[in-house]
């Protein structure tokens, strides 16, 4: 009896061993090919754009490329959906942002949960502006809530997806001035903003990354921003709070996985982003497309994560949005 329950414990042993030097072999050789990362809304929209400078620099730290998949459609779940369901192997990432991650799962019937996602770290976090054309006729967001409140549903406001992070700041703004927009609703941001620029809607609360070569140009002015304090690139522009609405709206932009990654290349895929984000070239390329970087590595994101899940759903709860 002695004999067998000690070569049973060696087999067990045995076999944590392999499987111990396969899983180390695995993370020394990976990755041997691309990395496929999964963008879960159209192209030029936040999710892409903050993705394109660690592509630009990944080779350097990974010694393969980032390829880019573009799965949009249902506020960024179908995307985020393909991420968490891909093979666990380190090949399928994917980006996540607060609607398909922090929204969605407790707005609609969506396939998974925050426990389903396998957060990597945290690359961006962009506060939210209320953007109009330069010609539109609102010179602030006084003259733009007065408006509303006399002509309730005809002012076309874009929204590059329903019950998104953007909606979401939208719906609370009109709940709290008393305001009734007609949202028009997008499959992101990209095509949201093209809308605004070609007079086919009136507003669009995004992030200013996504509309800077157009701030710059002078076709657009934002009329607020929904941050705690006014942003150092537009300076000018008043807080919600300063206006009396005590909002504040921003985009979380990060990577992440299928629950399952092996340990050591969760270790490798977060070591090579931090790397990336420390680099020169990717520092470069997000001062000049005035993107607004935030690392948090995976233990801090991953808390970040789970603390922000529990505010929105309070949130969601007093809004009424709740799923059945």
């Amino acid at each position: 009896m002695k004999k067998e329950m000690l070569r049973f414990a060696l087999v067990l042993l045995t076999a944590f061993a392999v499987a111990g030097i396969g899983s180390a072999m695995a993370a020394g050789e990976y990755p041997t090919k691309s990395i496929t990362v999964i963008v879960p809304y159209s192209p030029g929209g936040g999710s892409d754009m903050n993705l394109r400078p660690l592509m630009a620099v990944a080779p350097a730290y990974l010694k393969e490329p980032l390829v880019t998949k573009f799965r949009p459609g249902a506020s960024g779940v179908i995307g985020v959906s393909a991420t968490v369901k891909a093979k666990p192997d380190g090949y399928t990432i994917g980006v996540i942002s607060t609607t398909p991650t922090l929204i969605r799962p407790h707005t609609v019937e969506c396939p998974y949960t925050l426990k389903d996602i396998q957060p990597i770290c945290q690359v961006a976090a962009m506060p939210t502006f209320l953007f109009v054309r330069k010609d539109a006729p609102w010179k602030n967001l006084k003259e733009y809530i007065e408006d509303a409140r006399k002509r309730p549903n005809k002012i076309k406001h874009a929204v590059g997806s329903i019950g998104g992070t953007y909606h979401v700041a939208m719906e609370r703004l009109q709940m709290a001035a008393g305001i009734k927009l007609k949202i028009v609703p997008f499959q992101g941001g990209g095509p949201a903003v093209v809308a605004l620029l070609g007079g086919h809607i009136d507003s669009n609360a995004d992030a200013y990354g996504l509309l800077t070569g157009h701030i710059k140009a002078g076709t657009v002015r934002a009329l607020a921003v929904m941050s705690d304090e006014r942003d150092s690139r537009l300076p000018e522009v008043p807080t919600l709070k300063e206006l009396g609405f005590d909002i504040e709206a921003a985009v979380f932009y990060g990577i992440a996985g299928p629950v399952g990654i092996p340990e050591p290349i969760l270790t490798k895929l977060e070591t090579a982003f931090k790397q990336m984000m420390e680099d020169r070239s990717y520092k470069a390329i997000v001062k000049k497309m005035e993107l607004a970087s935030r690392y948090r590595n995976r233990a801090e994101f991953t808390k970040y994560l789970e603390e922000q899940d529990k505010i929105m759903l309070d949130l969601l709860k007093k809004m009424g949005k709740v799923k059945k």
